[in-house]
Parts: structure tokens; sequence; C-alpha cells
């Protein structure tokens, strides 16, 4: 990776960009070369400026203008590319800027850089920024394989702020350990390009190439906290928006002034058309035109950035339901129209294009907008898929949540069904979850709030709550929670509730045992490699007792490194002992009990001690037993490493 050089703090500009027209001299070619946006000049030659340049297809003309002193300088059209560019000598970064574009039929607009890499807020002005000057210091970081994740997600503006003051990527920075003390080897970040107003939805972008700024810290910052997390040991996944743009202060809207009855949006965007199921406009906003060359490698150019820029290690795209398809219902009719899926097979071309271009970095799609068994998003794009390496899955979590909290027996076929959920009978082409933000939207959402809503850590909330988490943790997909779970924390997506961080040692012991589950997921003491491994069989299902066992192996090599679970799913102690089932004789290593008094002095602590010793007498379909005790809604694994 290239040597850079380290700004600790993006500034914002404290000078005026002054442009004085006699002292402008345009080169005969632009220092942009082919990109667009503002190009610094390269550094190290004789003089120092900046290259403007745009797409405005439409324009008779085009000019960047200082917003204060109102100088400007004229763009040149190159050739019919659509493309203006002017150099403009003498100028430096972190100066403040605005196009004004005039169209035929349409007048005079001002307008932001659309490829401007920073901006002052969603309804402000465009700012000079050089990518190249950042100095990194992650060249030995290695991601973790993907049969090895556990994903930890996070919401910037959330994790580290308080009532008063918004959360950055340096205040994010402060608390980086408190994940990597738990064994987490990835933070999955909710996006981070620019938005509209403080305590908004990250999930509407304004400008698809601008690092949030005014709230969240601007490039430089978010290099400094990928830069961090990889000195930590931390991979870091991004989330991108391409199923739609804004809906509000967007920088592309009607960008150079053209738009038509069909093509409201302008440039950018799809036409608005009902044979073609409306493309323009998604469920949240005005969908950009995957059909368009130029809106393709705009897009396209964005995804380059966050690898070659900003060092990303994956990306998880949103809602790509909407990406390959008009209406987001997948196969079939949409759920909440009823109206036939439109397919947009440019859609198609942009992801498989992405997945192909950085085959080596995490590719995770989100698509919930129908269940299946078979997915073309995790199958191989020479095979006429998406190639995505894994998708998120809702199934777990939706079982857990949906049963746990209820006074009734949980219902175990609801628990294996969730837990056997794959895609192309894959297990790792599957992210679970118990909650994400996506199920995080009111108040009082968490699962240990379902449970008991009048006294949410009540004894039996924490226990549900801790079952959950070890039977998702012990389950063969890719592990991922949503930050404060892992310490009962109240907060939920209102973009404005920060994590209570004295919740962290309030409920330490919950802490703990997620660090713990996270370790034996991990296989990171290297005694639990059957969790790492790819199968999955659930092999003692006891509906009268609701009790699970279920050994985690690999069944290209039987009997090398399983590990077998139990999990008690009543409110039954079994105090005096629970028949299990065993597939290999000798000493069992107890290696987690859920129950132990280590996460909560008021849990039972009913369980085995130590050793597990198997006897050689059958039972549950396998050649061996052992009879042990275990507690109330509790889990526990065992090895034989």
């Amino acid at each position: 990776m290239v040597s850079l050089r380290r700004i600790a703090k993006f500034a914002l500009p404290q000078l005026v960009l002054i442009l004085a027209a006699l002292e402008i001299a345009s080169f005969a070619q632009c220092h942009a070369g082919n990109e667009a946006g503002n190009v610094p000049y390269p550094p190290g030659g004789p003089y120092q400026g900046v290259s403007f340049r745009v797409w405005a297809p439409h324009a008779s003309s085009v000019s960047v203008k200082d917003p204060f002193s109102n100088r400007s300088v004229a763009l040149v059209a190159q050739g019919s590319s659509g493309y203006w560019c002017v150099d403009v000598p003498g100028i430096g970064v972190n100066q403040y800027y605005d196009y004004v574009i005039t169209t035929p039929d349409f007048g005079s607009i001002t307008r932001r850089d659309p490829n401007a890499r920073a901006v002052t807020h969603a309804k402000g002005h465009a700012l000079t920024y050089d990518p190249t000057t950042y100095i990194w210091h992650d060249q030995n970081f290695q991601p973790p394989s993907l049969n090895k994740l556990a994903i930890y997600e996070m919401h910037t503006g959330t994790f580290n702020a308080t009532s008063s003051q918004w959360g950055t990527f340096q205040s994010s920075i402060a608390k980086l350990s408190a994940i990597t003390d738990m064994g987490f080897n990835a933070v999955e970040l909710l996006p981070v390009t620019q938005f509209d107003g403080v305590y908004a939805n990250p999930y509407g972008p304004t400008d698809q190439y601008a690092v949030d700024n005014d709230e969240y810290g601007g490039p430089d910052n978010l290099k400094a906290f990928v830069d961090a997390c990889h000195q930590q040991g931390l991979a870091v996944i991004l989330d991108v928006v391409h199923n739609h743009w804004g809906p509000f202060d967007l920088a592309d809207n009607d960008f150079d002034g053209w738009h038509t009855t069909s093509f409201p949006g302008g440039i950018y965007f799809y036409d608005e058309v009902a044979s073609t199921g409306d493309r323009e406009q998604s469920p949240w906003g005005p969908r950009p035109d995957y059909s368009y060359p130029i809106a393709q490698n705009y897009i396209s150019g964005q995804i380059e950035m966050w690898f070659d820029e900003y060092h990303a290690d994956g990306l998880r795209w949103d809602s790509i339901s909407n990406i390959y398809n008009a209406w987001g219902g997948g196969v079939g009719n949409d759920p909440n129209t009823g109206q036939p899926g439109v397919a947009l097979p440019d859609g198609v071309k942009l992801l498989q294009n992405a997945n192909t271009t950085w085959p080596q970095s995490f590719k995770i799609a989100e698509d919930l907008s129908f269940s299946k068994k078979q997915s073309l998003d995790t199958i191989p794009v020479a095979s006429g898929g998406l190639g995505f390496d894994s998708q998120w899955n809702a199934t777990l979590g939706y079982f857990v949540r949906k049963d746990f909290p209820s006074s009734n027996p949980i219902n175990l076929a609801d628990v294996v069904s969730g837990m056997t959920s794959t895609f192309n009978n894959v297990y790792l082409q599957s992210v679970a979850y118990v909650e994400s933000h996506n199920e995080l939207t009111t108040k009082n959402s968490r699962l240990y709030q379902l449970v008991d809503p009048q006294d949410p850590t009540s004894r039996i909330a924490r226990k549900k709550a801790a079952l959950g988490a070890a039977i998702m943790f012990t389950s063969p997909e890719v592990p991922m929670i949503f930050q404060g779970d892992e310490f009962l924390d109240a907060s939920y997506l209102d973009n404005k509730t920060p994590l209570n961080w004295n919740n962290a040692t309030t409920w330490s012991g919950i802490v703990q045992l997620y660090g713990n589950l996270v370790g034996l997921r991990t296989n990171a003491a290297d005694d639990t490699p059957g969790l790492t491994d790819p199968d999955l069989n659930i092999y003692q299902q006891d509906k009268k007792n609701d009790v699970l066992v279920y050994d985690r192996y690999n069944k290209s090599s039987p009997g090398s490194d399983d590990v077998i679970v139990i999990a008690n799913l009543s409110g039954t102690v079994f105090s005096g002992g629970y028949e299990i089932g065993l597939p290999y004789g000798g000493t069992w290593q107890v290696l987690f009990n859920s129950d132990s008094t280590a996460y909560s002095s008021d849990f039972g602590n009913v369980g085995p001690s130590g050793q597990v010793v198997a006897l050689n007498v059958p039972y549950g379909d396998q050649p061996y037993s052992a009879t042990i005790p275990i507690g109330d809604y509790s889990l526990i694994v065992l090895s034989r490493k």
C-alpha cells in the first residue's frame, strides 16, 4: 500500500477560495484526467492547484464558484463527452466551492459537486480534498477467514456519544478495545456517507462520495478509524446504499438542471414509467439508473474508493432486491403492493462487476425480500449468480424474537428451523443475528425487553437473552450482534439515543458471557475447532423437555474436532441430570455454561464441573452417552480438545 502523510483531524476551511479571473489559466489538458470531482495537482510538482471536472451533459456552460466571494472561473467542455474541466492554479485543500450550471430551458442553478470527497453538510458546499495524503499504519493487517468472522454492527453516531454530543469516528476509536476485548474481529459500520441533518437516517445518503463531515468527522477521520481497527485486529465492513439515494438534499438530483416528466430526477436516475415498474422510485427514495454507463461508473467509482482510499475489508450492500428488481419483491409479487417484480438486469450486472472486481473482500448482501433455500445472491458469478459470499438471514432472529418472549414453552421446531436455515445448503452463506438495526427501530425492542417488558433486566430476561446469543454463536452461520446487546443496553436506532457505557460495568458478567461465546465461535483458544467447521447435526430434539443436543463438526473428517452443544430451552432445572447422546467416547471438557454465576450472581451455576466422561451406552442415536445437570434456559458446550 502507498505510504501517505497522516492528517489527524479534518478541518473546515479557514480561508475562502480566491479566484481572480486574470490569474487563472487553464492547461491544455486537465490534471484530473478521467477522474471527476476536485483533483489536486500531483504532489511534488512545481505548482499548487486543483482540477475541477464534472459531468453535466445538457449544460451550455459550467463554472466553479467561491460561494463567499462569488468569484468564479469557467470550465471547458471536453468535446461531446458531457464532461467539463478546468485547472485552477494556486489553491489548495479545504476550500469551499460550488458549481454554477447553465442549461438551455432550465436557467442557471448552483449545485454541490456529486464527486466531492467532503462537503460542509447536506445543504452546504463542497470542499477540496486530497485523498492521497493520509499515512497508513495497517500494512501488516490480515482479515480473518469467513468461517471465523464475528461481526459487531455499530452506528457511529451513537456508539460512543452523549446526549449532547454526537458520536464521531474519533470517539469510536476510543471504545474499540471494548469490541476487541470480547474477541470480535470485524466491525460493520452503518452508512458513513453524508446524510441529511443531525440525528437523521444514515440510510438516506445525500452525497455518494463524501464521508459525513459535520457530524462524524470527515474522510481523514474515517481513515484514522479504519487504521485503528486494523491495528487492533478488526476488519472493517462498510454499509453501502445504492438501491436508492436520498430522498432529501441530494447532490445528484436534477444535477445539470435537465429533467422531464418521465425523468423527474434528471441525469442520474431512471425514468418514471409505469410500464417499467416505476424504476425511478424505490420504497425509500429515487433509484439511480443502473442502465446508464456513466451512472454505472459513478457507482463503481464509489466502490473503488472504499477499497483503495479507505482500506475497507468488505461491503454490506443494503437491500439488493431493490437493485436487481424494481419492486423489491423478488420472484413473484411485491408483498406490499401485490404488483409483479420488474427485473433490472443492469442492476444484476452492477453487483456482479463489483463482486468480481474485488474478490478478496467480504461481500455481504442484505436481501430480505423473500425467503428461499436457493439463492442467486451467493452463487458465483461464473455460474450465473451475483457472487456474494454471504447474505443476511433473519430466520433465526425472527423465531427467537417470536418465541422467547412468550410465556408458552419455546417452540423447538421454530428454533431448529432458524438454526438450519441456509442458502444453497451452505451455512456460511448466511449472516445470522438475534437482532440488527432493522429490528431495533422502535423503543424497547431489544430481545431482553421483549421477554419481560415490565422488568427488562429480570433474571428470566437475562437468561433468555443469553440463551439466544449462545444458540446463535454455536450455530454454523456467520454470527453478528448489534452494539449494546452485550450489556443489555436500552438504546435503539432512533439515531440519537447513545449507548450507555455504564451498563458495561453494571452487566460486566454478560459482557464476559459474550466474550466467551465469541472466543468459542472463532476457536480463539484452539479448543473449539468444530464451531468453525461447516456442518451441523441436531441429533437430539426432545420436544417433551424442550432440549436440543447438536454436534458442530466437519463431515469430511468426522471425529477430528467435534463440539457438542446442549441447549435447555425450558424453565426446568435438571439438577439431577439430563441424559445426552455423544458421538465419541472418552473425556469431554466443559468449556462453557451460560448458567454460570460468573455471568450473573443470580444464575443457578447448574452444570457439570470440568469434565464429562462418556459411557459406552448408546443413547439418542449416538454410540455413547452421559448424564449431565443443566440449568433453566441454559446452554453448555463440550469439546474433546
